[in-house]
């Protein structure tokens, strides 16, 4: 890279460090869910809230972040978000309490979505416009490469020395990125004086998390409980406010005009749903493995892996195969083989082998990788360029939500059938979940086509 001058050598180490720090922890805690819930004496349902409340925290980060970037200097912008994330990350390792643990994770969420927002953009400008793509490049394959081996690195260090260990290795990589940002970062970016609607922020931020929070405490409390029901009830209302607040607003905060183009829309909603179907998959299975099956944290590190790494091999191929024929067999391949993945996950019993569990996960890698990125590019190819940003946004946000929403959910259901880990409440989960991807292949078959529409600008 020598194209890139000291300085700019160093922000972009700095920027890349926290992003692949942060993104492991988007995944690592999955590994720990059933020792927390052993440690704080806690539910399925409430073990959860670690890994959805980091990806909901996430989500509405993405809202807000891009007027944060226009409105203040780079510099400081940075150091707010690595420093948020490390100050989450610092309470989760010592947190007594489970309450100051989910704080900790909200804090670290808060930094990721603001660091990973950032990054990107910094990216773009420090790299020469025919360098881009390589720098781009190398962030994808560092955040893409990180939640793969992130179980397994977890899983060491749980059987290692507990849970606690994760965020202590965590902490020492984000003290080296807040020396190097202080050392190389610098105020890169132009500000516009941009106007922000705190009100959509506030909306969409009750919204979601009243939605995410009443569906995940089912399995702990009553419907009629407020934790539930008027949680769920005050959720909707507000979403439905918010999304009225956008058509009404002449720069809403998401541009919802744009789920005006069915296909859009049919992307938006396999997006949310594949999410779901993978964050509520690392939710239930280690609990599956650890608590049913008594096997350690490493070995689920391990029954993870080839799916992760084949994602990894098969994502390029499945980029060609969009090129040449098309998202709709892409879109047939893939949400058949989750309907395989769930069906077989579904007959899990307390003696299922290594081997049968690993070539479950195969098939949903085979999913996720035949869908994730052709998905977004196929819905993003169907609305006018003036668009594109804000289809970007409403998808990364939502599908964000999406994984949120998966954990709590699929968590909620073995806590429903029983307040303890159970063998039927495992399978309960992966039933649901094989109605989802039942749903999804509905959705390939009859609405994805091969059609590669002229978009107006």
């Amino acid at each position: 890279m020598n194209y890139l001058t000291k300085k700019e050598k160093g922000i972009f180490s700095t920027v890349m460090l926290m992003s692949i720090v942060s993104t492991i922890m988007a995944t690592a805690l999955s590994a720990g869910i059933p020792s927390i819930m052993t440690y704080f004496h806690i539910s399925a349902g409430s073990a959860q809230w670690v890994t959805s409340l980091y990806s909901l925290v996430s989500g509405i980060m993405i809202l807000i972040t891009a007027f944060i970037i226009k409105r203040f200097p780079t510099r400081p912008t940075f150091l707010i978000g690595a420093g948020t994330f490390t100050i989450g990350t610092l309470i989760g390792a010592i947190a007594p309490t489970y309450s100051l643990l989910i704080i900790g994770r909200l804090l670290q969420g808060t930094g990721n979505g603001l660091v990973l927002a950032l990054t990107q953009v910094i990216i773009l400008k420090i790299f020469p416009k025919n360098k881009q793509g390589f720098g781009m490049g190398l962030y994808g394959l560092a955040v893409g490469l990180t939640p793969v081996i992130a179980p397994f690195l977890a899983g060491i260090l749980i059987d290692i020395a507990g849970w606690r260990l994760i965020f202590y290795v965590v902490l020492i990589f984000c003290a080296l990125d807040l020396i190097a940002a202080l050392l190389f970062m610098d105020n890169i970016l132009e500000k516009e004086n941009s106007s922000f609607d705190i009100s959509s922020v506030v909306y969409a931020a009750i919204g979601f998390t009243g939605v995410i929070y009443g569906l995940g405490n089912i399995g702990n409390y009553s419907i009629t409980d407020w934790r539930t029901g008027l949680s769920l009830a005050m959720g909707v209302v507000f979403l439905v406010i918010f999304y009225k607040k956008q058509l009404k607003m002449q720069a809403p905060l998401l541009n919802v005009r744009t789920f005006k183009n069915k296909k859009f829309t049919i992307s938006v909603l396999i997006s949310f749903l594949l999410y779901a179907i993978l964050n509520g998959t690392t939710t239930v299975l280690p609990i599956y493995m650890q608590s049913v099956q008594e096997q350690s944290a490493t070995d689920y590190g391990l029954v993870m892996m080839p799916a992760a790494l084949l994602i990894g091999f098969l994502s390029p191929i499945a980029g060609n195969i969009y090129d040449k024929y098309g998202m709709r067999i892409l879109g047939l391949i893939g949400s058949f083989a989750l309907v395989i993945f769930a069906l077989m996950a579904s007959l899990v019993s307390t003696k299922t082998n290594f081997l049968y569990i690993i070539v479950t996960t195969i098939f949903q890698g085979i999913g996720v990788a035949a869908l994730m990125t052709p998905i977004m590019t196929w819905g993003l190819k169907q609305v006018p360029q003036s668009l594109v940003t804000d289809g970007t946004a409403i998808i990364n946000c939502l599908r964000t939500i999406g994984g949120a929403l998966g954990s709590a959910i699929f968590a909620a259901i073995i806590t429903l059938i029983s307040s303890s880990a159970t063998i039927t409440g495992i399978k309960a989960s992966f039933i649901a979940m094989a109605f989802i991807t039942l749903f999804l292949f509905i959705i390939a078959l009859f609405f994805i086509k091969n059609d590669q529409p002229k978009v107006s600008e």
